[in-house]
């Protein structure tokens, strides 16, 4: 199979006298020398050396070279830089040959190079001719007309239908025309009897259909906040008891012999359903890939096979609420993108929201320099304590991303603990000033520099030490990420008092909690947290009363036996002067006794003394932002797709992942010429039509308001390829229009 490349003749070879003259310089079909014929021949002294980068010479030849359109001066063969003529509509030279087998650099856009020789010949020349008339290897060609992957006599009807028949008669179909000349006739035939029997798999062109969401019934009852009241609707009864979920929001999912997606197996069964798989199906997964390739607005759209899929009952109340799918790929290790199918949020069923983010450095293979700045609005801490503890519980943060990131380079942290006075005009934290402003960071940042005496931090934790302290963000600070956490305690540390240098460790504990979860938004959490939630509700002690497989209640353990069995806890030996031993319990805690060791409870912020390995001391029990599945899942932390390999350093991450860039993309403004802007989903399917190679579906559109919109959408046709995917009814699109004489062509397109 020759490679066929539309090319324009280079060379008059009049203008230069290059070879002994022959006649006129014609070859036999008085073609003249370095033109082309209707063949795609061209008449040369010898045939076209150039058919890679390499090109090998001789010294006992000499060579022609002559080329056109946009050429550059000089033809470059390895070393060696040969000067070419312009003569106003081509660039010519002829030169003597070097022992050479090297890289050549093209000069023009079409290029010819041969042996010069006294006799002109035909040569065929697809490179510099232009297209030629491709040649077929009957070897390569797959009659399989109706795609059942045999050639049989369902293809030999297909081709009689059309026997006889040329390109432009009524029941002549390119598709049975094997050889591509415009008529069906015995070669046709031929190829087709040459194959007849055979099974053949060959690439085939884009087909689509229109399908279902591969979602329950109802699948807005699933929504867990109270403020629609939906337990009050007749459709929503299997889905509640009184005003709370018959399951728990619990995230396991499963699929029917459908391929119809439950969220877990109690749902499933709760909803009537007794085959199940555990898993996504080959429909949910599709329905999510469609939805990535589906032409976007402004975002890119991804080929991808085995996308991440998570489920949220109720969002986060602060920022996205209500149900909804979300899908999230890394691109690499800096870029991932975020597709959110909406169930029942504020923007009702069906719409599809995507866009492109970015970390502000690699999520992976890093040690990240970051700086503690403790503020000290109150004296609550020795300066000392703050810094040997930060020491301590760093250990524990990168531990835990080690654990759960499982890459050979997760990222890690070291930390540099520094102790500062409040800057001039930085306001201690308050109900009227609940966050630290721009202008306040770079007066902490710059006084904690000075400080410290360094200045090449990429993260910035700014933690005020304060009695009536609260909260925590994640933020930026020029081109750092920024953290606010705040370090607030009841009283003040003592090294003598024990309940006062306990509760200090509790609430220095806390602060650690909140900076390991403000660290997640630097490594790929979205600002609405999801799904964060599954993780630190299902594996911490609340989410002990839900079954980790089938997500239906069950009975709940002790609270100090589960600390004991939990790999998500840490046993953090006590400080010397704040140790309690087994037997010797103040009153001011509470105990209860375990066989895994007996606990205490009542410290600030409900942590929990352990006698945790049973030696006869207690330790302060720890635990990082919580981490689940999902998350991991959607940080890329993890596998997906099945081949071991987790996907932020996956070369084919899942699956198979291929971005395809968007055209409007870093434009101010777009013109939309005879688009629906709006919001359309498909009302009816009104049946297939086919034109000429083309099937289409005619279909009626309606919006949210009542609007109508028909028009066809191309299920197979070539000219709209890079636009043909499955649609969904119940999806909210916009719709590119293309007028053409035989209707309205109507052109998905998503947010």
């Amino acid at each position: 199979m020759y490679c066929k490349k539309l090319v324009i003749l280079l060379v008059f070879l009049l203008v230069i006298p290059l070879v002994s003259s022959q006649g006129a310089f014609e070859c036999s079909d008085e073609t003249r020398l370095g033109e082309c014929n209707i063949n795609g021949e061209v008449c040369a002294s010898s045939e076209n050396l150039l058919d890679n980068d390499l090109i090998s010479l001789s010294s006992d030849e000499r060579y022609l070279f002559f080329g056109m359109e946009n050429c550059e001066n000089e033809l470059s063969i390895g070393d060696e830089n040969i000067g070419l003529i312009d003569t106003g509509r081509r660039f010519v030279n002829e030169f003597d040959g070097f022992n050479s087998n090297r890289g050549i650099g093209l000069p023009c856009d079409r290029n010819y190079l041969g042996v010069v020789s006294s006799d002109y010949e035909l040569y065929t020349d697809c490179n510099f001719c232009g297209e030629c008339v491709e040649e077929i290897l009957e070897e390569e060609i797959c009659p399989d007309f109706n795609n059942d992957g045999d050639v049989n006599f369902e293809d030999y009807f297909m081709l009689s239908d059309s026997f006889g028949k040329n390109r432009g008669d009524s029941g002549y179909s390119s598709i049975v025309d094997l050889d591509k000349d415009g008529g069906i006739d015995l070669d046709d035939f031929f190829m087709l009897a040459d194959r007849f029997g055979e099974e053949c798999i060959i690439e085939q062109i884009t087909t689509a259909s229109i399908l279902d969401i591969p979602l329950p019934n109802n699948a807005k009852c699933f929504r867990a906040s109270l403020d629609k009241e939906y337990w009050k609707l007749p459709e929503c009864e299997k889905y509640y008891n009184g005003n709370k979920h018959v399951c728990p929001r619990f995230y396991n999912p499963v699929y029917d012999t459908e391929g119809i997606f439950y969220p877990s197996a109690c749902w499933a069964e709760q909803l009537g359903v007794i085959d199940y798989q555990y898993g996504l199906s080959d429909r949910m997964l599709q329905f999510i890939s469609d939805l990535w390739y589906t032409s976007k607005l402004w975002n890119p759209s991804y080929k991808v096979k085995i996308p991440n899929v998570e489920f949220s009952y109720v969002g986060s109340l602060s920022f996205k609420v209500g149900t909804f799918l979300r899908s999230t790929l890394w691109e690499n290790s800096t870029k991932f993108s975020i597709l959110d199918f909406d169930i029942d949020t504020h923007q009702d069923y069906g719409f599809v929201i995507s866009g492109e983010r970015n970390t502000i450095k690699p999520v992976h293979g890093e040690r990240v320099k970051a700086l503690l700045i403790f503020i000290m609005h109150d004296d609550v801490y020795p300066e000392e304590i703050l810094l040997d503890w930060t020491k301590k519980y760093e250990y524990f943060l990168n531990n835990d991303i080690r654990k759960k990131q499982l890459v050979e380079d997760p990222i890690q942290y070291d930390i540099f603990p520094v102790v500062i006075d409040p800057p001039l005009d930085v306001e201690r934290i308050s109900s009227t000033h609940t966050s630290i402003t721009f202008e306040e960071r770079e007066r902490i940042y710059n006084a904690a520099i000075e400080e410290i005496d360094q200045n090449d931090f990429q993260l910035v934790i700014a933690s005020p030490v304060q009695f009536d302290g609260f909260g925590g963000y994640q933020g930026y600070l020029n081109d750092m990420t920024f953290i606010f956490a705040s370090l607030h305690v009841p009283e003040p540390y003592s090294d003598i008092d024990k309940q006062r240098g306990l509760n200090s460790l509790a609430a220095f504990q806390n602060l650690f909690i909140t900076i390991s979860h403000e660290i997640l938004h630097d490594v790929g959490l979205a600002g609405d947290h999801f799904p964060m939630g599954y993780g630190t509700t299902y594996l911490d002690y609340p989410g002990q009363n839900v079954d980790s497989l089938t997500g239906k209640e069950r009975v709940i353990p002790e609270y100090c036996d589960f600390l004991g069995t939990s790999p998500d806890y840490y046993a953090v030996e006590l400080p010397d002067n704040l140790k309690i031993y087994v037997g010797q319990e103040p009153d001011w805690l509470y105990k209860w006794e375990s066989p895994s060791g007996d606990c205490l409870a009542y410290l600030h912020q409900n942590m929990i003394l352990k006698d945790y390995d049973q030696d006869g001391e207690y330790e302060i029990m720890h635990k990082n932002n919580l981490i689940g599945i999902g998350l991991q899942r959607t940080l890329g932390w993890i596998d997906i797709d099945g081949d071991g390999i987790t996907e932020i350093v996956d070369p084919n991450p899942y699956g198979g992942l291929e971005k395809i860039p968007n055209e409007n993309f870093g434009k101010e403004f777009i013109v939309f010429e005879n688009q629906i802007i709006h919001s359309f989903s498909i009302e009816e399917q009104l049946g297939e039509v086919v034109i000429g190679d083309c099937k289409f579906e005619r279909i009626r559109l309606q919006d949210d308001f009542g609007g109508l919109s028909e028009g066809l959408v191309p299920l197979e046709c070539e000219e709209f390829e890079q636009r043909i995917v499955n649609l969904y009814k119940g999806v909210k699109y916009s719709w590119d229009v293309i007028n053409r004489e035989y209707g309205r062509i109507l052109l998905a397109k998503l947010t």
